[in-house]
C-alpha cells in the first residue's frame, strides 16, 4: 500500500471499480478507505467512501 493518503485512496478506488473486482475486493477497498485518517486534507475521504458504498452497498 502506498504511503500517501491520496495514493492509498486511489489504490482502493481502483480496486473497487476494476473490471475484475469482486464483492470481496470492494469490501476490502472500503476497509482500506475507512482506515485512512479522515482529517487529512489531501482528499474528501468521507465523500469517496459514501460514494463507493452507495454504488456497491455492502
Amino acid at each position: 500500500m502506498p504511503d500517501s493518503p491520496g495514493a492509498q485512496a486511489a489504490t482502493a478506488v481502483y480496486q473497487s471499480i476494476a473490471p475484475k473486482a469482486t464483492d470481496e475486493h470492494r469490501n476490502e477497498s472500503l476497509d482500506w478507505l475507512n482506515a485512512i485518517d479522515p482529517q487529512t486534507e489531501e482528499l474528501d475521504f468521507v465523500k469517496v467512501i459514501t460514494t463507493l458504498e452507495s454504488i456497491y452497498s455492502r
